[in-house]
């Protein structure tokens, strides 16, 4: 009797290990989605924010120029200090500022994660590179 319980006790054991196996990929998946959901919710909102800018420059004379640091968005109250903070950190987000007059496609929004690279031009267009091929 004692063999028969040991014996179903293993087993029980070895099906939660098996059924463990089969979840922690889908788990790990539905997670990285969830991460790339809000790189690109955070690279949005930075697009957002140039484009504000660039209509705001043209009120002031300066024909719709783009910053040339991200911390320039900061002083006319496009984010706040606390904001860009954020959607800069995590993950890592490079801007990739004009050069000359630029066009908003010029524009380059990089945001680095551990699964891959995600690229947004200020004109829509998006680029997700994973990290494994």
């Amino acid at each position: 009797m004692k063999k028969k319980n040991l014996l179903i006790a293993v087993l029980s054991a070895v099906l939660v290990c098996v059924v463990a196996l089969l979840i922690v990929p889908e788990v790990q998946s539905r997670l990285e989605a969830g991460r790339l959901t809000g790189t690109l919710s955070n690279l949005r909102q930075l697009q957002m924010a140039l484009k504000t800018y660039s209509l705001g420059s043209f009120s002031s004379g300066d024909e719709g120029r783009y910053p040339r640091s991200l911390q320039e968005l900061t002083k006319g109250n496009y984010l706040t200090k606390g904001d860009l903070e954020k959607l800069t950190t995590s993950p890592k987000v490079v801007y990739t500022p004009p050069r000359g007059k630029g066009y908003a496609s010029d524009i380059i929004l990089t945001a680095y994660t551990e699964k891959g690279v995600t690229t947004m031009a200020l004109d829509g267009a998006v680029h997700i590179e994973s990290a494994h091929r």
